[in-house]
């Protein structure tokens, strides 16, 4: 709710964002690139992945700026 209540917080999200989604992307791509065993690179795929939208999730809240209303 906070990147919404404010422009700001809303471009800069949406600019991580947009990095964060590449980097998710080269994460599934490159382990499937590279000879791994088994089920390991999806986890490991998936596991960085996650990372990346939890980092953005709290860049988010953390680049909001204090003291705004959300609702």
């Amino acid at each position: 709710p906070w990147a919404l209540a404010d422009e700001d917080t809303w471009r800069k999200t949406q600019r991580v964002g947009g990095y964060g989604f590449v980097a998710a992307g080269l994460a599934f791509i490159v382990p499937a690139l590279i000879p791994i065993a088994g089920n390991l690179k999806w986890i490991i795929s998936f596991s960085v992945f996650a990372a990346i939208m939890i980092g953005v999730f709290v860049y988010s809240w953390a680049v909001f700026p204090k003291g705004k209303k959300t609702d």
